[in-house]
């Protein structure tokens, strides 16, 4: 739940957009601007070509799009009945979430749904149904690392932001003798983005 004031800067920064339909809101690689928060109508976000996401008055689009690091948008989203939104900028969204650990963890278990759905079958090797999608979102714990702090990917899979790198196993081993622990799986933050493991 968010504080009073969060809520109270929300209310001040947004927008309020509408969208015939058949109009484009935003393309894949375009600048993300923010969430759009629907009110009025509907939108079609399409994921992958084999994926879209239809949605109505009540929903956000999308955290995934707001978490990327790069600032550029990682779906299309078309207006597919005269619609109405707010529009949250990305920076306030952002600026909240980094106050508030919960709020963090909300927006990024909800951009893992959008990764599952896109990039889910490079990684377990078959198509995702929502099922297990929903079962892997649900299932997630955040952790947060710093730059050159561990981290150790044990039974798992993770969805990141940020970038890792491998750590030898012999360097790893040498650091950890003395706890007997010799797992291989181990990478290191570089730059101090959230990391967010699924069980």
């Amino acid at each position: 739940k968010l504080s009073k004031d969060s809520l109270q800067r929300i209310r001040d920064s947004c927008i309020k957009c509408g969208f015939r339909t058949g109009q484009n809101i935003y393309g894949k690689g375009d600048p993300v601007a923010g969430i759009y928060i629907i009110i009025k109508g509907m939108v079609e976000d399409t994921l992958a070509i084999d994926c879209k996401k239809t949605l109505g008055v009540g929903s956000i689009v999308s955290f995934a799009n707001v978490v990327k690091s790069d600032g550029k948008s990682l779906t299309n989203l078309n207006c597919i009945s005269d619609c109405m939104t707010y529009l949250v900028p990305r920076d306030v969204m952002m600026s909240i979430a980094e106050e508030d650990r919960n709020f963090q963890y909300y927006i990024y278990r909800n951009a893992l749904d959008y990764y599952l759905r896109i990039y889910g079958e490079i990684g377990y090797n078959q198509k995702l149904n929502d099922n297990m999608i929903s079962i892997l979102v649900h299932s997630s714990e955040m952790v947060t690392k710093q730059a050159g702090e561990l981290l150790s990917v044990d039974g798992g899979g993770f969805h990141y932001r940020g970038s890792l790198k491998p750590v030898p196993a012999e360097t790893y081993m040498d650091s950890n003798r003395d706890r007997g622990d010799f797992n291989n799986s181990k990478v290191s933050a570089e730059d101090g983005e959230p990391t967010t493991p699924v069980s």
